[in-house]
Parts: structure tokens; sequence; C-alpha cells
């Protein structure tokens, strides 16, 4: 990054993450003069909501507040904890832009712009089908506030259609954004190695029962799961590794792992899988899973199922297999056996999603506020 183009934002309030997906909270460090993030963590965890204070790319201050495992607390503390920013770490006279992906974000947007100088701009990443009353009524909650709200953008074009009522958008402060991806970091090699990787949290529509049975069936291969599950799904794992004998072949912590240990755990690994349920009654149908971003960002290959358009990607820049109507060895033995072919893929689909260029391109009405 030259010093032309740096801090070419003046005042934001971050909705963060402390996962590696997209970057977005590196790309802002970068290229914002006055920038707050504010981060929480799963909430099948302890932790606590933390607020980073930023001025031109120097950490100036953690503050923390406190969260909840229990659903409506976490929530209730996620909303003080933006408050407590906006009133107490936003000063009158400034304007800020508040970038969020989450609706709790807008929350009383009259009474922040009468208290504060500021602006919203959404980021919506997901759309979830089904009909439990819970799941409609977030999803009325999402359309209100992406109405309501001119600079918005979504995360693939499956979730810009569902929010325009089936037109993609793309104008100067509406359009589809995709994660962007940093250049690898791990040096390219052919690993000598039969262990799969899982990164993110487990759930039941991610197969993961699939992959403990091609172990059982596999004896040569490993895996990692990495990440969290809730406590029913994670004894409901446990039973599977223990009635197939997988216990020295399966590393499963059930703990989020940072990025900075990410890269120690994934340099052992071969293959990234992401083994969704497919169709358009699942949420992974209309977003840009940010899994499949992070393994190729350690060099890994993909093989996930055809649920996600960025299938689409995997297959142009040969950098993976997407299962359709073979088995699971198959691809993974076509990915082992051609190795350095998908690892140059990797690298062509890193380049074409380079985060620091791709976000300069489509965040530009970010600049204008």
């Amino acid at each position: 990054m030259t010093q032309k183009n740096a801090f070419i934002y003046k005042n934001i309030i971050l909705q963060g993450s402390f996962q590696t997906i997209g970057h977005v909270d590196e790309y802002f460090i970068q290229r914002t003069q006055h920038l707050i993030i504010i981060y929480s963590l799963p909430r099948m965890q302890n932790h606590t909501n933390d607020i980073y204070l930023y001025e031109k790319g120097k950490l100036q201050n953690i503050i923390h507040k406190p969260s909840s495992s229990h659903p409506l607390l976490y929530y209730l503390y996620w909303l003080l904890a933006y408050w407590y920013a906006l009133i107490t770490l936003c000063r009158k006279r400034d304007r800020w832009v508040v970038f969020a992906g989450h609706p709790i974000f807008f929350f009383f947007m009259f009474l922040q712009k009468m208290l504060r100088i500021v602006r919203f701009a959404y980021w919506v990443g997901d759309y979830f089908p089904g009909e439990d009353w819970k799941i409609r009524l977030y999803e009325k909650l999402k359309k209100h506030y992406h109405d309501a709200i001119p600079i918005t953008y979504y995360l693939s074009d499956r979730i810009n259609m569902r929010m325009n009522e089936g037109i993609i958008q793309k104008t100067f402060y509406r359009r589809t954004v995709a994660w962007g991806m940093r250049p690898s970091r791990v040096r390219k090699k052919d690993r000598q190695t039969h262990t799969l990787a899982f990164i993110g949290v487990m759930k039941p529509s991610q197969n993961i029962e699939a992959i403990l049975e091609y172990l059982y069936k596999n004896p040569l291969w490993k895996v990692k799961l990495i990440g969290v599950c809730e406590a029913d799904y994670y004894r409901r794992l446990r039973r599977i590794i223990s009635r197939y004998s997988l216990e020295k072949r399966v590393w499963f912590p059930n703990k989020f792992v940072p990025e900075n240990r990410l890269q120690q755990v994934l340099e052992t690994c071969l293959i990234g899988l992401a083994l969704y349920k497919s169709g358009k009654s699942q949420f992974t149908w209309y977003t840009d899973p940010g899994k499949i971003k992070t393994y190729l960002e350690f060099d890994l290959p993909v093989i996930m199922t055809d649920t996600s358009s960025i299938a689409n990607d995997i297959i142009k820049f040969h950098c993976g297999e997407v299962v359709r109507d073979r088995p699971l060895d198959y691809y993974i033995n076509k990915v082992a056996a051609n190795y350095s072919y998908y690892q140059r893929g990797v690298s062509d689909m890193i380049r074409h999603y380079e985060y620091s260029k791709h976000y300069d391109d489509h965040f530009v009405a970010l600049r204008r506020v």
C-alpha cells in the first residue's frame, strides 16, 4: 500500500470478526484515519465483547464489555457495546459511517442520528430460507433496514437478488461484494501427507459424519476438525469417532483457533473440505462461505459440494473439485494425484480476489459519505 491511497476513509465504526474471513478488518485498519471495530465471538464460548480503537492504522486501546452465552443476553450485550462506542467514543462534531452486517447496529437509527452525525452502510452477508417464525422475522427485519439504508452491499448475487426481488443491483451505492483474499503466506510445496481439514462452526448441515465415515473406510487418512459446535452435536460426533475407533486420526479440540495459530494447524493438511448440504433450502446456497477462501489462502485445494455460487470459481480457476455425482474418495484421490495443478489454480483465484484492490474498487461509496 502506497502513501497516496492510505487512509482514504475518515471515521468508521465497523462490525468485526476475529476470523480470517475476507480480511475486512485488516483492510479498514490500513485505510481508515479513525476506526472503531466491535468484535463478538460465537455465543457458545465464554468471551467478552471487545472494542478496538485504531488511529491511522495503529491500535490505541482495547475496551472489554460483558457478553453472555444466553441467546437474549448475547444480543443485548452486543447492542450495549455498540451504543457505548457510539456515545462515548464518537465526538459530536465528527461524521461517522456505521458499516455492519447485522441489523442490531441499525436499531433506533433516528435516535442515533439525533445524538451523533452518522450514516449507515449495510453489508448483507446471508439469507435464511425456511418458515420458522423467528427466521421469517429476522429476514423481515433485514429487509426493512436494507430498504431504509441507501448504501448496501451483498456478499453474493443470490443475496442481491433476494433483497431486490429478483433483480441484481449493480450501482454506485448497491452492488455485490464477495469476500476478498490475501496472498498465501504458505510456501508452495507438494505436501506428503494424508490429512484433511475442516474449518468453521460445525453443524449437522455440513456433513461432518460423511468425513468420519470416509476415514473409517480409508485408514491412511486423518482429519483436523477446526472450530466449535453445540454441546449436543459435539457429543454426537464423539460417539461416532469412538464407534469407528478414530480417536488417533481425528483432531477435534472443539475450540476456536485464532489466525496466528491457524497456519501451524493447517501446514500438515492436504485438502480443505466443505461438504455442505446442497439446495435452495440451505443458507449456504445464498452466501459466499468464508471457509472456502480461507482454505485457499493457506494453499489448500478445496473439495466442496455444489451449493454456493463460489463453486463456479472453484471450477473456473481449477483450485479444487465440486462434488456432484461421484463418491468423496474419487475427488480426494483426484486432487491428491494432481496436486501441483490445483495449487496453480489456488494462486490464480487469490490474485483475482486480492482484498486491497477488490475493496478499493467496490467500497467507493463509503469514501463519499
